[in-house]
């Protein structure tokens, strides 16, 4: 009834599959688990191999690095059952009950079930806190908020979606690194007029990047969603950050703001990287990006 499917990179994906396994094992329903590995450049594979002791379970690497659209495409086509549970392999359910509060949700008239994402209420050190600060203020959205704008607030960490509507649409294998891949699909799923229901059945978001290594992945979204933007892959409304841009160029202030980026990159940056980072100032830093790149 249910293929789980989580897309591993340099992560111990062990301890997720267990707890999934026990859960999907109690529930008492035809299951199976498969990992792929995206080629990880570390050794990760001793502890994740176990997961091939598991009944009805498969850890698999890739020869190659084939990115994160690529990825889900193919472990969705590995898929045995109608219904396949996408995770992402740095999170851990919230509850005891997360697999059953899926399986409860499934109706006819319901092809796209979204669980949502929370972070810890404890704040990580400070070399983390930048992540950990945008993840708790602009990812952990209540199922009050998601409700109201299912598409803008589905997440590719945590959902369930019927195989036949995932094969009508899929992740765009034309972004091929971080960002934008979720909203590319919600996209798909609107034009398309399939509904996504969200659901309170949340995930924690393990994997807090170091704050440089966070910056560094925003930009590479913010590649991502200029690419959506030029090839006319999106429209307004769908990124905000591309509609602000949009109403710089269109008063002639976007080569200034690229210009401020440049001069205050730096010091923002030393903010961003501080004991308290702030979201306007995250803001600002990536406007100024998508202006400077755009020159």
């Amino acid at each position: 009834m249910v293929s789980v499917l989580i897309p591993t990179y340099n992560y111990n994906a062990l301890s997720l599959v267990k707890e999934i396994h026990s859960q999907l094992t109690h529930s008492k329903v035809p299951f199976e688990i498969i990992c792929l590995d995206d080629a990880s450049v570390q050794n990760v594979y001793v502890e994740n191999n176990q997961i091939n002791a598991l009944e009805f379970s498969k850890f698999e690497v890739l020869a190659q690095n084939i990115g994160r659209s690529k990825i889900r495409n193919k472990l969705a086509s590995q898929a045995a059952y109608d219904w396949l549970l996408f995770l992402d392999v740095d999170v851990v359910p919230k509850n005891t009950n997360f697999i059953v509060s899926y399986l409860k949700a499934i109706s006819n008239e319901t092809s796209v079930l979204c669980g949502g994402i929370n972070y810890d209420v404890k704040q990580p050190v400070g070399a983390k806190l930048l992540r950990w600060t945008y993840g708790t203020k602009r990812e952990a959205i209540p199922i009050s908020q998601r409700i109201n704008n299912p598409y803008k607030h589905f997440l590719s960490s945590n959902f369930l979606i019927h195989k036949k509507v995932f094969s009508d649409i899929e992740f765009n294998e034309l972004l091929t690194t971080y960002g934008h891949e979720d909203t590319l699909f919600a996209i798909e799923l609107k034009n398309k007029q399939i509904e996504i229901k969200h659901i309170d059945n949340t995930v924690y978001h393990l994997g807090v990047e170091p704050n440089i290594v966070f910056i560094e992945k925003v930009r590479r979204s913010i590649e991502n969603a200029n690419y959506l933007y030029q090839h006319q892959l999106i429209r307004k409304g769908d990124i905000t950050l591309i509609d602000k841009f949009i109403r710089f160029k269109t008063l002639r202030i976007d080569r200034f703001t690229a210009w401020i980026f440049q001069k205050f990159k730096q010091q923002w940056e030393q903010n961003l990287c501080s004991k308290k980072p702030s979201l306007f100032v995250f803001d600002i830093y990536k406007l100024g990006y998508l202006c400077l790149i755009n020159q």
